[in-house]
């Protein structure tokens, strides 16, 4: 139905209405001339509505059904204007009905639109015009209204047959609705289009009603003349139904394909019409012409000209449908021939075959050399004979499937060659249309090497799976984003999770919190895995910790970062491999634990015997000193022999005091304790430029404050080490000694001028020995662990520089000193 019918409904009802107005006129006692102008009036409305309804329909139809409903209307629009004519002749012009008027051709002519409609449909549904159709009807109008004016419009004849001529006008019109309605029945059998079919039905339906009016008034010619009768009703019948049809019209479907044209039906059009038409309206011209002279020139004028026109179209149309063909030649001859160079040199082995039997018609090459077989040894038999297939059901299946759809791709399948290997391969066919009937072209693609290398493929990766599972060392495959693609059984192990709680995630995604040697966080950016990702560089021997959501225990990992990247050299993935460090680092641990523990009770046995020696020894020492100073004063002269004796032995006393204080000093000085760091070096510095020669300069921060104990203890055994290494070791006659403190923390330097370390590398300390009072650069570097620190030894042609730092954390705060004595 279209939409918005309502306003047809109601366009129906007031046509409904007026004639049914008409009718109680027709039976009412009314004057003649009254009812004679109603009934024209009421006809002509009535005409007028239905126009107005098949015009809004064409106007909401679509593409090839719009043509039809146009055609329709502008059938209908010149009926109303005939009519219209027609009630002006009779009620205001007051013509006599005796005399031939303008209304009857357009009477005649209006049905030219409505044959329109039975044309085939020549153009494509674009909404393009088809002049050669046009042509062809403007030519059948003026071979209709010649026709008229040859039977009915001269004027000696009128005048001649009077009434009679109505009569003849009349049956026409009635021989002419009958034909035309026997016409759309006959095309409504044998259109395709199913909403074509329904309107053509509706059409001969409206046609026979016309028939049925057209008798009805022949019947009552007698009382037509001079008043209104029910023929007058009758008449309006088919213009209340063709209304009727607009106001319920429903498309059944979707219009069909269009039809092709009989070959009799375009030979009748574009041959023989532009050739007898003239001819016809020359000879009826001639007897016009006697009466209406200019009348009969126009007709040939016209019918000549539109005749001159159609067969310039059709010469065009025939040019370009040659060059289209001349074209399309071209391109079959082109497409062949690239069809040809295709099929002879493609590596694929292609063939064509023809069906039901499945004989092959063609073969290339590949083929051959495919199959092993020769070309007079395929060619005329079928796959079945040459026994190509390795699996017959198989074959059975696939030519099943290629007879209820039209193509078949990359179908694997087994194929035995002349020497009896079975190879892979994969088939693509299709059904195609041949001069001998249908085939089907197949392309056979040999994948036996790809099959094989895929085979391969597959049993190694299955062997460095196993492998990869069976490793004691972690392996995780990262994506893009640092997501999880696979983790060995190590791995999972490690950190106590299965593969499908972590599979496709991050690091951060399942609460693993990574942190670093010193116990700070690593954020996830920093983290191996995404820096590898983002920088494309390898990252190794990293140490790191990683501790699950809820857990207290600390896995250590030694981990290293491999990218991977595709044959265009664009990154894929990472390969992650971990070992599990974490009795590694609780032994380093302990060892450092023990390590402090040992310097400690050296420190504190370092004290302990500095002071014994100091507080027991020397005063021992000195106590001897004084008995033989006494003994020298002694009133008893002695021989000079024994005072010589006795001076000697003094002498040994002051020395063996010297050095016992000395020792006690280098053992631990009490000015380290009681005055600080600063004070110790520069009294350790002064006293070991006395001993040894060198000279020492000393470059301290003026407002160095005190730290801890630990650090101040450890700082001055390096100074110790590093003067002891720089007399025994760098030859150098002058030393450098820097202590500084800032926000960060304390730093020391210890430079010389010597020749620097040789054979052995600045962290190598195996070709050191160490020496009375020190323990070399790994106890220096130990004891900057313990606190915390870093100990970097820097040395080359130009001297070497011992230099330690110490984190703020060990620095003391000056309100509260870390010292007891302090």
């Amino acid at each position: 139905m279209l939409p918005s019918s309502k306003p047809f409904r109601f366009v129906l009802a007031v046509e409904v209405s007026l004639v049914g107005l008409l009718a109680l006129v027709a039976a009412g006692n009314v004057s003649s001339a009254k009812r004679q102008f109603f009934s024209d009036l009421v006809q002509t409305v009535v005409v007028l509505l239905a126009c107005v309804c098949t015009f809004a329909a064409a106007a909401k139809a679509k593409v090839y059904l719009r043509r039809l409903w146009m055609l329709l209307a502008i059938g209908v629009a010149i009926t109303f204007a005939a009519q219209a004519l027609v009630t002006y002749f009779k009620n205001v012009a007051h013509l006599s009905a005796v005399t031939p008027w303008p209304s009857d051709i357009l009477f005649i002519l209006w049905v030219l639109p409505v044959l329109m409609m039975l044309l085939p449909r020549t153009v494509q549904e674009t909404g393009a015009t088809d002049w050669l159709a046009v042509l062809d009807f403007a030519q059948v109008g003026v071979v209709a209204l010649t026709a008229y004016l040859y039977f009915f419009y001269v004027a000696s004849v009128w005048q001649a047959q009077g009434h009679q001529m109505v009569l003849k006008l009349l049956k026409l019109q009635g021989y002419r609705d009958a034909a035309l309605a026997a016409a759309f029945f006959t095309a409504s059998l044998m259109v395709a289009s199913p909403a074509v079919r329904a309107l053509f039905t509706r059409l001969w339906i409206f046609f026979l009603l016309a028939v049925g009016a057209t008798i009805a008034l022949l019947s009552s010619w007698h009382n037509v003349v001079h008043s209104a009768t029910w023929s007058e009703v009758a008449w309006c019948i088919p213009y209340l139904y063709l209304t009727a049809v607009v106001a319920t019209w429903r498309e059944p479907g979707p219009a069909a394909a269009r039809e092709l044209r009989a070959p009799f039906r375009i030979t009748m059009i574009s041959q023989i019409l532009p050739v007898c038409i003239p001819l016809v309206v020359l000879f009826m011209s001639r007897k016009i012409a006697l009466e209406q002279t200019t009348i009969a020139w126009a007709a040939i004028a016209a019918s000549f000209c539109i005749s001159a026109t159609r067969l310039v179209l059709t010469s065009e149309t025939q040019r370009r449908i040659a060059n289209e063909l001349s074209q399309t030649e071209i391109a079959l001859l082109q497409s062949s021939e690239m069809f040809a160079a295709a099929f002879h040199s493609s590596p694929d082995a292609i063939s064509i075959s023809l069906l039901p039997e499945g004989r092959y018609v063609g073969v290339n090459e590949s083929f051959l050399r495919l199959t092993g077989y020769t070309k007079s040894e395929v060619l005329g038999k079928s796959a079945a004979e040459l026994k190509l297939w390795a699996n017959d059901d198989h074959r059975a299946r696939v030519l099943a499937q290629l007879g209820s759809a039209a193509e078949i791709k990359e179908e694997e399948i087994l194929i035995r060659t002349k020497s009896g290997e079975v190879r892979n391969a994969q088939l693509s066919a299709a059904r195609v249309q041949l001069v001998d009937g249908t085939g089907i072209l197949g392309m056979l693609r040999d994948v036996t090497d790809r099959r094989r290398a895929e085979e391969a493929l597959r049993a190694s990766e299955e062997r460095f799976r196993t492998l990869v599972e069976s490793l004691h060392v972690g392996i995780i495959l990262l994506g893009p984003r640092a997501e999880i693609l696979f983790a060995n059984q190590a791995a999972l192990e490690t950190f106590g999770v299965s593969l499908k709680d972590v599979l496709g995630k991050t690091s951060a995604e399942i609460d693993l919190t990574v942190i670093r040697e010193d116990g700070t966080e690593i954020p996830f950016e920093q983290r191996p895995g995404p820096r590898a990702i983002a920088s494309g560089q390898p990252v190794r021997n990293e140490v790191m910790g990683w501790r699950l959501a809820g857990a207290q225990e600390t896995i250590w990992t030694l981990v290293e970062m491999l990218p991977l990247y595709n044959k265009e050299g664009k990154f894929e993935r990472v390969v992650a491999a971990f070992s599990n460090i974490t009795k590694v680092k609780e032994a380093e641990e302990s060892l450092h634990k023990l390590s402090a523990r040992l310097l400690r009770l050296q420190d504190e046995e370092r004290r302990r015997l500095g002071r014994e020696l100091h507080d027991s020894l020397a005063q021992s020492v000195m106590a001897v000193s004084l008995d033989l100073a006494q003994m020298a004063r002694a009133s008893t002269p002695l021989d000079k022999k024994t005072k010589q004796t006795l001076s000697q032995a003094r002498g040994v006393l002051r020395e063996m005091s010297r050095e016992i204080r000395t020792l006690s000093y280098l053992l631990h000085p009490p000015v380290l304790d009681e005055l600080g760091l600063v004070s110790a070096v520069k009294e350790y510095a002064l006293g070991f430029s006395e001993r040894s020669g060198i000279a020492v300069s000393l470059d301290i921060q003026p407002d160095f404050a005190r730290i801890s104990e630990e650090a101040e203890t450890a700082l001055f055994r390096i100074v110790q080490e590093s003067l002891s290494n720089i007399q025994r070791h760098s030859g150098s006659l002058t030393g450098v000694i820097r202590l500084q403190s800032s926000q960060s923390g304390v730093q020391l330097e210890v430079c010389d001028a010597g020749c620097g370390i040789t054979g052995a590398s600045s962290n190598d300390e195996s070709n050191q020995k160490p020496s009375r009072l020190g323990v070399g650069i790994l106890g220096m570097r130990e004891r900057m662990a313990q606190l915390g620190g870093t100990l970097e030894v820097l040395s080359g042609a130009s001297g070497t520089t011992v230099k330690a730092t110490i984190p703020v954390a060990s620095k003391a705060s000056d309100a509260a000193p870390s010292h007891p004595r302090g």
